[in-house]
């Protein structure tokens, strides 16, 4: 009776972050509440192409938030796409021993964007074709269908590679 209460639970808090994109961690809750009028882009945010294109590859999984081991030392990080009337921006948390710091990478008034992690691996520059061996995970803020850049942590700092424009 336990597991089928837990799993109802589970499915039930699965859907509201998937209708809401709920703060995934209290780092994220933290940092949303110096403001108020930001909010973590979800589905109703996406076009109908944008949100097919999205659930057909990342599933229920919420568009605006994605977490990763970004320097490989089992302490997690949050990627964050916000939105307001403002604009776009881009976020990671970054974890540096239980305190997070966070780096906005990017602010922009044009389309919404996606984040989600990638696996350790190469990555192609997209106009060099350059290969970038990426050692840990990262995130990739994309439009999708239009550009994608990694976010990657080496030499002690976040570093990027669009692969694709």
């Amino acid at each position: 009776m336990i597991r089928y209460i837990f799993a109802f639970s589970a499915l039930l808090y699965a859907g509201s972050a998937n209708a809401s994109c709920l703060p995934a961690a209290q780092p994220v809750t933290t940092y949303l509440a110096k403001y108020p009028a930001w909010h973590i882009v979800n589905m109703s945010d996406l076009s109908p192409e944008d949100q097919d294109l999205w659930r057909r590859y990342q599933g229920a999984a919420c568009p605006g938030q994605a977490q990763a081991d970004l320097k490989g030392d089992g302490h997690v990080s949050y990627g964050l796409v916000l939105l307001s009337k403002e604009g776009l921006r881009a976020v990671i948390l970054l974890d540096d021993n239980g305190k997070y710091k966070p780096q906005i990478l990017y602010s922009d008034k044009g389309d919404v964007e996606v984040v989600h992690t990638a696996a350790p691996g190469p990555a192609y520059e997209f106009e060099t074709k350059r290969r970038v061996n990426i050692p840990h995970q990262s995130f990739v803020f994309e439009h999708l269908e239009s550009s994608a850049t990694h976010y990657y942590w080496r030499n002690g700092k976040v570093e990027s590679v669009t692969i694709s424009d």
